[in-house]
């Protein structure tokens, strides 16, 4: 009984249940708003009967009239953030039951699409081939869009799931610079990587972390120019193991790099390159890697191209001999 009344009176909590920030949260804002309100009633009878009127009753008057003008405006402020709140959360509610509706028959159609390439149901002409391979690219596409929806939902709920273990980043990046190579080629941007040290292992999730590698070096191609070379350094210092992306692409203007770990947010200069994309990979990147424990950053000058890195912490070697 206890704990359900402080984790009722507990605002931070409740705050961070709706997935507002704290000054966005009506059960603060109320607090707020009443010593808002006391202050008010008290300062305006104080001033009122000391400066302007010998008479309290009417001193008490002014004062009354004050929190109500103060009440009025603090429902107001309180009642709008509430609507947000709970527009919010049914935003956040249909986007996870839209994503989970959608991730069944687009794993039917990824199935389907694997059974008829692989000839188990007749030969085809190579322009079905072609046909059926846009199609699992686009299908693809749409999966990956639904995985990261769900990763938001998570990230925002506080629920994303971490199987931290002894990490070889330099093996991940290999397998990510290998499985992204033919797109590199298509583009015709080089990919050299750059692993001079011995790296020590890393905590981290091989899966998550594979993401925000991939995220990273598929934006490297995607943003440089023709001819370019995206270059991936990883590096070690007594704690952390850091790895740098480098591009020679368009870069980031000055007045959007604030912008830039947003939601759905795309620079311009992405935009008029039409380059696909969802906006939604730094944002989930960033989670990962501090959810991790480390940190995600860049320097970026435009025209010039970006350098996005990020570190993490050394697994300690005590956990690895055991």
């Amino acid at each position: 009984m206890l704990k359900w009344i402080s984790g009722e009176l507990n605002i931070f909590n409740q705050c961070k249940a709706n997935r507002i920030s704290i000054w966005q949260c009506p059960p603060f804002l109320f607090v707020i708003m009443g010593f808002i309100n006391i202050s008010a009633v008290l300062s305006s009878y104080i001033a009122a009967n000391k400066f302007f009127v010998d008479d309290p009753m009417i001193a008490a008057l002014i004062a009354l009239l004050i929190s109500l003008i103060t009440f009025i405006i603090g429902y107001a402020v309180v009642k709008s953030f509430d609507e947000m709140a709970e527009i919010s959360q049914m935003k956040s509610e249909f986007v996870s039951i839209a994503s989970h509706q959608l991730r069944t028959p687009l794993s039917a159609i990824r199935w389907t699409i694997d059974l008829i390439l692989s000839g188990k149901l007749g030969p085809q002409t190579e322009e079905q081939k072609n046909i059926l391979i846009n199609l699992q690219e686009s299908n693809e596409r749409m999966i990956n869009l639904v995985n990261n929806l769900l990763d938001i939902n998570r990230i925002e709920s506080g629920r994303i799931i971490l199987k931290v273990e002894p990490v070889s980043i330099v093996e991940i990046t290999k397998k990510t610079i290998t499985e992204l190579s033919n797109f590199a080629l298509a583009n015709n941007i080089g990919l050299e990587f750059e692993n001079n040290a011995e790296i020590p292992f890393i905590q981290g999730d091989p899966e998550r972390l594979k993401i925000v590698i991939q995220n990273l070096i598929d934006n490297a191609i995607k943003f440089s120019r023709s001819g370019g070379q995206a270059k991936i350094k990883i590096t070690k210092d007594k704690k952390n193991v850091m790895m740098t992306v480098t591009d020679q692409g368009i870069g980031i203007s000055k007045t959007e790099q604030s912008r830039m770990f947003q939601k759905f947010f795309r620079a311009k200069a992405a935009l008029r390159q039409q380059t696909v994309g969802s906006g939604l990979g730094l944002y989930i990147s960033r989670a990962i890697i501090e959810s991790l424990g480390g940190k995600l950053g860049f320097q970026s000058e435009e025209n010039k191209g970006s350098i996005f890195w990020f570190k993490l912490p050394i697994y300690p070697p005590k956990f690895l001999k055991s």
